[in-house]
Parts: C-alpha cells; sequence; structure tokens
C-alpha cells in the first residue's frame, strides 16, 4: 500500500507495454512478489504452528501453490 492506502498492483499487459521498459520491470516484480491472497492472523498461527511444531512445511508450500495459481486482483 502507498501512504494513501492505495494497493499497488501490476498493470494489464497492454498498459505496461503503453507505459515504458521501467514500468515493465516494476509490473513483472509485482506479478511475481505480490500474493493474490493476503493471509490473515489466524492462517499464519496455523501455518506457523504446522512448522513449529511438527516441522511440517507442507502447509504453508501448498497455500504458497494456491495462491500463484490465483491472479492477481487489481486495485481501481
Amino acid at each position: 500500500m502507498d501512504g494513501q492506502g492505495r494497493v499497488w498492483a501490476p498493470l494489464p499487459p497492454d498498459e505496461a507495454a503503453k507505459a515504458g521498459p521501467s514500468a515493465q520491470r516494476i509490473a513483472a516484480t509485482l506479478q511475481r512478489w505480490n500474493r493474490a491472497q493476503t493471509p490473515v492472523r489466524a492462517l499464519i498461527e496455523q501455518l506457523w504452528e504446522a512448522i513449529d511444531q511438527h516441522d511440517d512445511w507442507q502447509p504453508l508450500a501448498d497455500w504458497l501453490a494456491v495462491t500463484r495459481e490465483q491472479p492477481s486482483v487489481r486495485a481501481s
């Protein structure tokens, strides 16, 4: 989020192409690193409990796989 509460989201490919190479790199970075779903505290605690108490990283890996499959939502 920026200082005004707006969420940064990648530009659609046609807009990124018009904006130039810097915007294209920024858009690609946002697409790669921004999760389509933000985990709430309960989910974070659930994922961490599996890791901390059982050394089970699979729930985290599963959640990451699911969020990678979901397209990012562009803020208006």
